[in-house]
C-alpha cells in the first residue's frame, strides 16, 4: 500500500526545522529557516511545503503553547519569551495556508514521541525527554500517552535557589528572578561566560569572574 507523504515542523526558539517523510520514519526532504517574527517565518514555511504534496502536517512548537483541542486558544503561542509570537495562532495560520489536517503539540513532546516510536524510548511505557538549548523543556510520556493537563509539562521555569555567591548574575528570564531556563539555557550561559555561543565552551572552561565560589562548582561527566 502506498504511504502518504507527511510534513513536519520542529519549531524552536532559534530555528524552524521543516521535513517531509513517511510514517515509518523515512525522511524525504529537510530544510531549516531562522525563527524570526511570525509574519516573516510562517509564510516562508507555507511556501516551502506548498508544492510538496503532503497529506497532513505535524507541528511541534516551542512553548508555552495551548495544546488542548478544547481550549479557545488551541494552537496559539502563549506567554513565550519571544514577544512577537505571543498570542499568535500558529496552528491556524499553517492549516489555512496549506489546507491539510494538522496535528499540534510542544517541541519537546514531539521529540519525546519520536524517541518512543523510533529511538531510545522504543518499547517503553514511561519516558521523559529533557532538552537544554535556547530554552529548557521536558516532554513526558506516561502509560503510553503524552502528558497533558491544564497545559503541558513546563520544566524551564521551575524556581531555583541560588548557591551563595551567585546573586550577582541576573536571571536571563524576564518573568522570574531565578529559574532553570533563565540561569542554565543557552542565552544564560552566553551571558554568564561571555562566549558567542554556549556550544563554543570547552568542558573545563574557566569560571573566573563568574561570581561562583570555587567550592560550589562541579563538572558533570
Amino acid at each position: 500500500m502506498d504511504q502518504q507523504l507527511i510534513g513536519a515542523i520542529e519549531a524552536g526558539g532559534t530555528k524552524m526545522v521543516l521535513a517531509t517523510g513517511y510514517a515509518d520514519g523515512t525522511i524525504v526532504e529537510r530544510a531549516s529557516i531562522p525563527t524570526e517574527e511570525p509574519a516573516k517565518t510562517v509564510p516562508a514555511m507555507v511556501e516551502w511545503f506548498a508544492d510538496k504534496g503532503i497529506a497532513a502536517l505535524g507541528i511541534a512548537a516551542f512553548g508555552p503553547t495551548a495544546v488542548n483541542p478544547k481550549s479557545p486558544d488551541y494552537g496559539h503561542i502563549l506567554q513565550t519569551l519571544k514577544i512577537a509570537w505571543r498570542g499568535y495562532d500558529f496552528l491556524g495560520e499553517m492549516a489555512r495556508g496549506l489546507n491539510v489536517p494538522c496535528g499540534y503539540d510542544t517541541d519537546v513532546n514531539g521529540a519525546c514521541l519520536g524517541e518512543v516510536i523510533y529511538g531510545a524510548g522504543k518499547g517503553l511505557d514511561n519516558v521523559i525527554y529533557i532538552t537544554v538549548g535556547t530554552g529548557i523543556g521536558a516532554g513526558v510520556y506516561v502509560g503510553g500517552h503524552l502528558l497533558h493537563g491544564m497545559l503541558h509539562p513546563e520544566a524551564g521555569h521551575i524556581a531555583l535557589a541560588r548557591v551563595p555567591g551567585d546573586e550577582g548574575f541576573a536571571c536571563n528570564c524576564p518573568s522570574h528572578e531565578s529559574c532553570f531556563e533563565g540561569l542554565a539555557a543557552g542565552p544564560a550561559v552566553v551571558a554568564r561566560y561571555g562566549v558567542e555561543r554556549a556550544s563554543d565552551m570547552a568542558d573545563e572552561h574557566s569560571r573566573a569572574n563568574t561570581g561562583f565560589p570555587a567550592s560550589n562548582t562541579s563538572t558533570v561527566p
